[in-house]
């Protein structure tokens, strides 16, 4: 959602500062997505391993 957001808001802007901007955000959004794809599941896996356990999942 964000990143279709910020992808339109870009494209669809008048002004080149708030498109440089959202160009920003893009980019940072892209890759928390590509962070998430990468270790979301291990990450869950880890947190239910500890709750199975009765362990508190820390930061």
């Amino acid at each position: 959602m964000e990143i279709a957001s910020y992808k339109a808001a870009a494209e669809h802007v008048g002004d080149q500062e708030t498109k440089r901007v959202c160009e920003t955000i893009l980019q940072q959004e892209v890759a928390m997505a590509e962070w998430l794809d990468a270790d979301a599941t291990a990450i869950t896996r880890k947190f239910l391993e500890c709750d199975q356990q009765g362990l508190a999942a820390k930061h």
